[in-house]
């Protein structure tokens, strides 16, 4: 038998690939540390309960990066940076990439 266990930042509406209703009251998103390095409550409610999918990438929640919508039926991009994307002798390999979720 294998188990498997998967971290995701609570979502009040079912991780359904909309940002939260109240993203500034959901309090577990801070539990989890690159969530709550990234998190910007001010932006996250002017834009909340709109789906991912409709939003660009410099608008998606912190939670993007802990899986804060893996239930969402619509696919949405992200942006990925590589932690050496601004180190020259890379050659650009560790430019950003967009990839659909």
């Amino acid at each position: 038998m294998f188990h498997l266990t998967a971290r995701v930042a609570w979502h009040d509406s079912r991780w359904n690939g909309k940002v939260c209703l109240a993203p500034s009251g959901n309090s577990f998103c801070v539990a989890l540390d690159r969530v709550r390095e990234e998190r910007n409550d001010e932006a996250e409610d002017a834009v909340a309960g709109r789906p991912w999918a409709e939003l660009g990438p410099d608008q998606l929640p912190a939670c993007k990066a802990e899986s804060g919508a893996f239930m969402s039926p619509v696919e949405w991009t992200r942006v990925f940076v590589h932690p050496y994307a601004d180190n020259k002798e890379s050659g650009g390999y560790t430019r950003a990439r967009s990839r659909r979720v």
